[in-house]
């Protein structure tokens, strides 16, 4: 049986476009079938660098980034050079597997909000849909 979250998730999905950059190819494909299941179109990045230098990229409805990818960007930066190139805010969310007191204190001060691994895709889409809201 579907909750009322669910159903709104999946609504919010539909017809969105996602931009998923994922070092853990387990984990970025995950995310682009169950998106791409709720009726979203998904392009995955396994690092910055590559995601940044794709034309248009900043035309994407919502960002899933891990905070840890290989190569130079990290995740903030990441989302800090889009934000940049957007000239706009970013509908985004930061994911990590790493949990420790240090990173925690950094993500206090992070534009965007961070969700810990294993990712509860309920969770992820409601953070995404309160980032989106506030960016209209």
């Amino acid at each position: 049986m579907e909750s009322q979250n669910d159903v709104s998730n999946a609504s919010f999905a539909q017809g969105k476009s996602f931009v998923v950059v994922e070092d853990d190819a387990m984990v970025s494909e995950a995310l682009r079938v169950a998106l791409s299941m709720m009726g979203g179109t998904v392009m995955c990045f396994d690092n910055g660098e590559d995601a940044l230098q794709y034309p248009n990229i900043e035309n994407a409805d919502c960002y899933i980034v891990d905070y840890r990818l290989s190569g130079k960007v990290n995740g903030i930066n990441f989302l800090s050079l889009l934000h940049q190139k957007m000239r706009k805010s970013v509908c985004a969310v930061m994911i990590s597997g790493d949990t420790s007191p240090n990173l925690l204190r950094k993500t206090e001060f992070f534009d965007w909000p961070m969700l810990h691994k294993p990712i509860n895709l309920t969770t992820l889409l409601s953070k995404l849909r309160e980032q989106y809201k506030r960016g209209r």
